[in-house]
């Protein structure tokens, strides 16, 4: 009996310890990033998301967050701007794995001494070159700030879910072609791209920025 209950108050006496841990301020950063709806709006227009501030966090702030260090890219496609993106694969949201990957607004005449000094450059099916950057380029872009999110989550989103979360949309956008249907939210920056068969992607952006969201899709899409 008296062991029994020993027993008993040693259960609770760890389950409240885990708990305390859990709670704590203290807890393991990459549990504590929020959740893809929190985004908060500050007083000069920004917004942040999982802890970051675009415009403001850098991605070597971004890789202490997440606890993990990001593969840097540069895409240059055939007709378009030269872009670089650094992906995430396991970056722990809401106590799920998910895929991230961050944009940075960066002049033309910046990027492309980095694509001509690139130590391995291959070409994907779409024609786009891929680039890897040098080392002493990769140590620099860890200073650069961070301008857009895209959030892949591990779990399929439908209409209900994204509307109780995120709320109603301002606008919603069909692409035809893909059968996609952008839930854009122009005020927090936010455009949630939900598909019936492939995997949904959330983009963050600055609001000042969200026309450049919208650009692309004036001719490939229709309006709802």
């Amino acid at each position: 009996m008296i062991k029994h209950a020993f027993l008993s108050v040693l259960a609770v006496s760890i389950l409240a310890l885990l708990l305390g841990l859990y709670f704590s301020s203290n807890m393991d950063q990459s549990q504590n990033l929020g959740f893809p709806w929190q985004v908060n709006k500050h007083a000069d227009g920004s917004t942040s998301v999982f802890q970051i501030n675009l415009g403001k966090t850098t991605l070597g702030q971004a890789e202490k967050l997440f606890k993990e260090s990001a593969e840097l890219s540069l895409f240059k496609p055939k007709n378009n701007d030269a872009v670089i993106e650094a992906f995430f694969d396991k970056v722990l949201i809401g106590g799920l794995s998910s895929k991230i990957i961050l944009s940075f607004s960066i002049d033309q005449s910046r990027i492309m001494p980095m694509f001509d000094s690139g130590v391995r450059i291959s070409t994907l099916g779409s024609g786009t070159r891929r680039v890897t950057l040098s080392s002493d380029h990769q140590k620099g872009m860890r200073n650069e700030a961070i301008s857009a999110i895209t959030y892949l989550p591990s779990i399929n989103l439908n209409d209900d879910l994204v509307e109780k979360r995120f709320g109603i949309p301002t606008k919603k956008i069909s692409e035809q072609k893909n059968e996609t249907v952008h839930w854009l939210y122009p005020e927090i920056g936010v455009d949630v791209a939900l598909h019936e068969k492939e995997k949904e992607v959330i983009l963050y952006v600055m609001p000042v920025n969200f026309s450049k969201v919208l650009e692309p899709l004036k001719n490939i899409s229709q309006e709802k």
